[in-house]
């Protein structure tokens, strides 16, 4: 079997996403999957599919700020059958981490318009982490702009919402 280890946010930003095996349903096209109501969560909280649909990020309130930790990957084994590690960690200490549950976003603070901006994102692919801001571009659409210092060097994506009960990592 080939592994093949899919950047999401390439170049600038990646959040690790691996490709292959498991399948999940996902609602059908047009159902709105809308948080459930009276969490009193910031609107961009929730679970959220990347747009290639190989990973989920839990975007949930950490503080006074907003983060995100990986809670589900399509292919969450390496080729020998073993959770993956974030084995380019430059601190080696750090490299025996799971990357399922990995917190891999932080530091996001509300501004006046809705975005959520000062963040970070690591990417256990490279063992960096870039500047990220999200805001939700409807109810059931998250806007993930990743960056490398300056703004010209960036991409951005489109994360659709899933249900608060999707499947998560098993640990």
């Amino acid at each position: 079997m080939t592994v093949r280890v899919f950047s999401a946010i390439r170049a600038a930003v990646a959040v690790l996403l691996l490709a292959g095996g498991a399948h999940y349903v996902l609602p059908a096209a047009g159902q709105a999957v809308a948080p459930a109501a009276g969490q009193g969560h910031p609107a961009v909280a929730g679970n959220w599919l990347d747009h290639q649909g190989k990973a989920a990020v839990e975007v949930r309130p950490c503080g006074g700020e907003m983060c995100g930790a990986i809670m589900w990957l399509k292919d969450p084994l390496d080729p020998k059958g073993k959770p993956w590690r974030d084995i380019l960690n430059p601190d080696t200490r750090m490299r025996a981490r799971q990357v399922c549950g990995l917190q891999i976003i932080g530091g996001l603070k509300p501004d006046k318009n809705g975005v959520w901006t000062g963040g970070w994102v690591y990417d256990p692919e490279e063992g960096k982490s870039f500047n990220v801001e999200i805001s939700l571009k409807d109810a059931n659409t998250l806007t993930v702009f990743g960056f490398a210092g300056v703004r010209l060097l960036s991409e951005t994506m489109l994360w659709k919402r899933l249900p608060a009960d999707q499947p998560r990592c098993k640990g």
